[in-house]
C-alpha cells in the first residue's frame, strides 16, 4: 500500500462535506497523486464512500474543481512537507509549490 495522508473538508458549520487524499506513487517515487470527494447538498457524509471516491479520482486522474483551490494548497503544501518532495500544485499546472 502507498503512503498516504486525508484531510477532510468542513462547512461553515464545521461539519464534514468531502475529503481530499494524497498518495505517493511507489512506482515513481517523486510523483504525489491527488483525490478528492464532496457531498451533494442533499447528502449525509460517509467516510468509507468518501474514501472509495477519492481513490477512484485519484486512480483515474480526474481532475480537482477549482472551487476547492484555497482547500487543495493548504493540503499541497502539507503533502510537501509530509512526503518530503516538491509537489506540483494539481489544479494549477504551471506553478510549482
Amino acid at each position: 500500500m502507498s503512503p498516504q495522508i486525508i484531510s477532510y473538508l468542513r462547512n461553515s458549520k464545521r461539519q464534514k462535506v468531502g475529503l481530499l487524499l494524497a498518495e505517493k506513487d511507489l512506482a515513481a517515487p517523486d510523483t504525489v497523486r491527488f483525490g478528492w470527494s464532496i457531498l451533494h447538498k442533499n447528502d449525509e457524509f460517509n467516510r468509507e464512500f468518501g474514501l472509495i471516491l477519492a481513490k477512484e479520482r485519484l486512480k483515474n486522474n480526474t481532475p480537482i474543481p477549482i472551487r476547492l483551490g484555497p482547500d487543495i494548497s493548504k493540503f499541497v503544501n502539507r503533502a510537501a512537507k509530509y512526503f518530503k518532495c516538491s509537489v506540483w500544485s494539481p489544479i494549477e499546472k504551471s506553478e510549482k509549490l
